[in-house]
């Protein structure tokens, strides 16, 4: 879903995702070594399709303010987030120190699989990121995924 939000003359977009499971892959530590993963592919072609646009925005306007979030079901260092970010995105949750960067854990493996990516120009003002450690970590939860927030400074 993409939505665009006018403030004082000033857009927002904001591109909402969940991108494929990766309930076919196999486990980490299982029996084929290494495992196959055949989600990521589904992945690699959600992130383009989504690149594409954002380029599109980015031609149109150099300076937009862009935000790409949601469940991306990939690490920050993974290639479905490499072809996302690309030059024009930057992954709000590495600017975390390494033991807050997990939004997610999943056989005893903290994960980072929901990210809040933000366009040059919003980084460019300042920002803030954090996890919110309200679920992944607790037996009582309201989702299996942490929230992860970022507060802007737009100028």
């Amino acid at each position: 879903m993409a939505v665009e939000f006018v403030y004082n003359n000033s857009s927002l977009f904001v591109i909402a995702n969940h991108l494929n499971s990766k309930v076919e892959d196999q486990p980490i530590y299982g029996v084929n070594q290494p495992p196959l993963r055949p989600t990521e592919n589904k992945r690699h072609k959600q992130a383009q399709a989504i690149k594409r646009f954002v380029e599109e925005l980015l031609r149109a306007d150099p300076n937009a303010n862009i935000i790409v979030l949601g469940d991306l079901n990939d690490f920050q260092f993974s290639e479905t987030l490499n072809i996302l970010k690309g030059e024009d995105l930057s992954d709000a949750i590495e600017s975390l120190e390494p033991d807050q960067q997990y939004t997610y854990i999943h056989e005893g493996n903290s994960q980072a699989l929901d990210h809040i990516l933000l366009s040059k120009n919003l980084t460019e003002m300042g920002y803030e990121a954090d996890v919110v450690h309200i679920n992944s970590e607790f037996a009582d939860r309201t989702s299996d995924h942490d929230p992860v927030v970022v507060r802007i400074r737009f100028s």
